[in-house]
């Protein structure tokens, strides 16, 4: 007869991977750059075993950008974005990965401060509305991104121009202060004197009535002059005229 036996095997089949590969990768090696800058990376890559790859690119470990071939780093115009980024491209198969990585050094450019002109100091009327214009404002190798108007009540408004009312009289400062596009800025002071209309007519009155005053004393002196000193003398003169023309 015959003897069957069940007999189970296990295989163990090893399945291997090819990594992906990077073809190309622009810039050639790291960069420098100025604020106000940019740069484009770009990167080529393949897989052996034709496996659907995805791209991830970062910036100082952050990530800024998925499944393009290219990235482009902008810097802002401004002195504060100065120093070193670190980019880098991550190629990965889901299996695994390759990495290709950038050191970029931005450096700060010479700057020269913008100016402010807030317009000139002047006088108003308390409770009406007062115009400012800043459009004055220089910046001699840029241009002005913020103007921001501080007043001494409190109030801060943003613009080229814009208006504001006084509510108590005396003087009240306006400031100006004016931001380029590589972060510098630059303040400028008014002084703003704040009046009552009514408290202005009765001084000038009372100036108007003290003119008239001192002209009509004048005047009352004259004639009081006329009348009791020079008057008399010249009377007294033609009568000593006429008794020596008698004699």
């Amino acid at each position: 007869g015959f003897l069957w036996t069940n007999m189970t095997w296990t295989v163990i089949v090893n399945e291997t991977n090819a990594p992906p590969k990077i073809v190309l990768a622009e810039p050639v090696g790291d960069i420098t750059l100025y604020v106000g800058d940019n740069a484009t990376f770009i990167i080529v890559s393949s897989d052996e075993d034709n496996d659907n790859l995805q791209i991830l690119w970062y910036v100082n470990n952050l990530e800024v950008e998925n499944g393009s071939s290219s990235y482009k780093l902008e810097i802002p115009r401004q002195n504060t974005y100065a120093g070193n980024y670190f980019v880098q491209v991550q190629v990965t198969d889901g299996k695994e990965s390759i990495t290709r990585n950038w050191q970029v050094t931005v450096k700060p450019i010479l700057n020269i401060a913008p100016s402010a002109d807030p317009g000139e100091s002047r006088s108003v009327e308390i409770n009406k509305i007062v115009y400012f214009d800043g459009s004055g404002s220089k910046d001699e190798d840029g241009k002005i991104v913020n103007y921001t108007w501080t007043f001494d009540d409190g109030t801060v408004s943003y613009g080229v121009e814009t208006e504001h009312i006084f509510k108590t009289k005396g003087p009240h400062i306006v400031a100006l202060t004016v931001y380029d596009d590589l972060g510098e800025n630059n303040t400028a002071k008014i002084t703003i004197k704040v009046y009552e209309k009514q408290s202005e007519e009765i001084s000038n009155n009372m100036l108007t009535l003290a003119i008239a005053g001192a002209v009509g004393g004048a005047i009352l002196i004259g004639l009081g002059f006329y009348l009791f000193v020079y008057r008399p003398s010249q009377k007294l003169k033609e009568v000593k005229k006429k008794k020596e023309e008698n004699k």
